[in-house]
């Protein structure tokens, strides 16, 4: 199932992403705050923003989930 959150969704495609990728001993969560930005845990290192991270990438990675998202909620917009 879903999770409710953008972020939890997200975190779900980077799993995914993360299956072929050699970040993934790493582990790459997306966690919503409550200030309703997100924050992104990479292993035990937690940074304020995609932007935040000084790893390519694992910038890469995010962004790249963001897209596929993305596309998966307009799919999901236009089949209703």
């Amino acid at each position: 199932e879903k999770p409710a959150s953008i972020a939890g969704q997200i975190s779900l495609i980077i799993e995914q992403l993360l299956e072929e990728s050699p970040l993934k001993d790493k582990g790459i969560k997306l966690i919503e705050n409550q200030n309703k930005g997100v924050d992104v845990w990479i292993g035990t290192e937690k940074f304020e923003g995609i932007d935040a991270i000084p790893y390519p990438e694992a910038q890469q990675l995010i962004r790249k989930a963001v897209l596929l998202w993305e596309k998966e909620t307009e799919t999901d917009r236009s089949n209703v």
